[in-house]
């Protein structure tokens, strides 16, 4: 009877002993900023100090922001619209042989037999296109009536000739292209501001489906496609965006930079003094999160380090 009594004592301190060896405790860490008010180009500095599992960060700008990181990655949470100006000079055929159209279909393979596949919305009925070399703003443009839940907008200037025999070309214009994301509470986030360069997925594409004496070009600040003397062959050139995604950045989907993760032993803090560093490159007022974690079985403690930081 005695030895039945240790044994059962035994496991009993046992079971609780691993009980107590699963329970989670509480991020033991602490995090402070050197300075709040920045210039741009300026480093951040937060000192760190305790134990964490994870870290992450969120820096505040559009996309990295912690109080809306369901917000960005929700099923097309936005309204997608566009915008450009657009010039034309040079020519004299009956049409002047631009139109715009948005695809969700288009699978971003650059090429005729992939873009003769994807279905495209003419939405040029949307826009206001130049009629002269002045250049002329194409006004908002909603896109939100061609858009499809968790699919990405493609964007597309087509280019058709117009009675080449006889005809001489118009040449084509575009600039200060914008591409923004509208959310319910009224945040707008800029997919695209400019018309990058020529390398997707960074900015255009060009494809040509007749005619070698004109394509479009693409440079930092427009796109062109060059008017065609008379007697050229016909034409038709399409440039095509990258893909605008509808319900998150380009970047990244919530906008989160692992500063420690357990998991993959990765770590950006500096091993000589616990610090991380981040600059900010536009100036703005930011809430910087960090988000602080100790986590095993599924069981997760966190707590949050919120900074307010003034980028001049």
């Amino acid at each position: 009877m005695k030895r039945k009594f240790v044994i059962i004592l035994f496991a009993t301190g046992f079971i609780y002993s691993a009980c107590k060896k699963t329970e989670i405790e509480a991020p033991n860490l602490n995090i402070t900023l050197a300075n709040s008010s920045l210039k741009v180009g300026d480093t951040a500095k937060f000192s760190i100090s305790g134990s964490a599992d994870y870290i992450n960060f969120y820096s505040g700008e559009t996309g990295k922001e912690y109080d809306k990181i369901n917000q960005y990655t929700s099923p097309v949470s936005g309204n997608p619209e566009i915008q450009f100006n657009s010039a034309v000079s040079g020519g004299n055929a009956s049409s002047k042989g631009l139109s715009v159209l948005v695809s969700s279909n288009f699978n971003g393979i650059y090429d005729q037999t992939n873009v003769r596949n994807a279905t495209w919305t003419d939405v040029t009925s949307k826009v206001t296109l130049a009629t002269s070399s002045t250049s002329t703003g194409s006004g908002v443009v909603n896109l939100n009536d061609v858009k499809t839940e968790g699919k990405p907008l493609y964007v597309a200037f087509r280019f058709i000739s117009s009675n080449p025999a006889t005809s001489k070309q118009w040449a084509w214009t575009i600039n200060n292209f914008n591409f923004r994301t509208k959310y319910a509470d009224g945040s707008t986030y800029v997919n695209a501001s400019e018309n990058a360069s020529p390398a997707i997925p960074v900015g255009w594409a060009s494809v040509n489906f007749s005619g070698d004496d004109a394509n479009w070009a693409f440079s930092t600040n427009s796109l062109t496609h060059a008017g065609l003397d008379v007697g050229k062959a016909a034409d038709e050139d399409w440039a095509i965006s990258r893909a605008f995604e509808l319900n998150k950045t380009n970047s990244s989907a919530s906008g989160v930079l692992k500063v420690k993760d357990l998991t993959t032993l990765d770590s950006r803090l500096t091993n000589s003094n616990s610090s991380f560093y981040y600059v900010y490159t536009v100036a703005g007022t930011y809430k910087a999160n960090f988000v602080i974690s100790n986590s095993e079985g599924g069981t997760a403690k966190q707590k949050l380090a919120t900074f307010d930081i003034v980028v001049k």
